[in-house]
């Protein structure tokens, strides 16, 4: 039989895993980490016989104790994920979208154009690359953060006008052609495990760490080997005139 404290936990389980979701989404968490979270969450629930549920003296409505209790532990779990990283008032002002891209560039160190890749890739972000400059530029600089150079945003069109966004696509669609190839040739050039860790990361979507597990094999190792990969990536996009 289950206990009183299990059975209110069960009761109210679907709302506990609505009300995760919602935080996470509000501060811009990618799926994964989405999820992450919320199985964090329950298990911190069900911990000790339930004794966070068994805290409730049944004093106001239990779901808004339960609404308190995860806003708490995500503020402790995020602290613990991102350090003393936070997003910018502004980053959070503007929405999800631009906290992600804020945490990818301030906290995490990557370029704009990384950014964007992780975003559409990992995140399901729809906007345009134009737009997405328009909401960095907006957000506060932040040591960490990769600057775009002028060539670069010399390139990149007004936001606006069918004519101009055809053209952006036209132009992009090309650029990943010759990406595409240059990449392909590079990958074919690895040693099995490499092309493997590669897809792990960047097809699987796995971290390091689960890799690390799955392999049974240092962490630091596979950072050192998969930054040894883009360096390499990288050099053969620049040599074939791909930036």
């Amino acid at each position: 039989m289950p206990t009183s404290h299990q059975a209110l936990f069960e009761a109210n389980l679907d709302y506990v895993r609505r009300t995760a979701s919602a935080i996470c989404a509000r501060n811009g968490f990618s799926r994964e980490d989405s999820e992450d979270f919320v199985s964090a969450l329950i298990v911190k629930l069900m911990e000790d016989d339930y004794a966070v549920i068994g805290k409730y003296r049944g004093r106001g409505n239990i779901q808004v104790y339960l609404v308190t209790v995860a806003r708490h532990f995500f503020q402790d779990y995020r602290n613990k994920l991102w350090g003393k990283w936070k997003p910018s008032a502004e980053a959070k002002r503007l929405g999800p979208t631009a906290v992600q891209l804020d945490m990818l560039t301030s906290r995490d160190g990557h370029s704009l154009d990384v950014a964007i890749g992780i975003l559409r890739d990992n995140h399901g972000v729809n906007e345009s690359e134009a737009e997405l400059v328009v909401l960095y530029n907006r957000l506060p600089y932040r040591s960490g953060r990769t600057e775009l150079d002028e060539a670069t945003l010399g390139e990149l069109p007004a936001v606006g006008g069918s004519g101009e966004l055809a053209l952006l696509e036209k132009e992009k669609r090309e650029r990943f052609s010759r990406a595409d190839a240059v990449m392909q040739k590079t990958l074919a050039g690895l040693e099995p495990e490499e092309r493997l860790l590669v897809k792990l990361v960047y097809h699987d979507g796995l971290k390091i760490a689960e890799i690390a597990r799955r392999l049974g094999t240092n962490q630091k190792k596979l950072y050192r080997w998969v930054d040894k990969i883009i360096v390499d990536l990288r050099r053969e996009m620049e040599r074939a005139g791909v930036r």
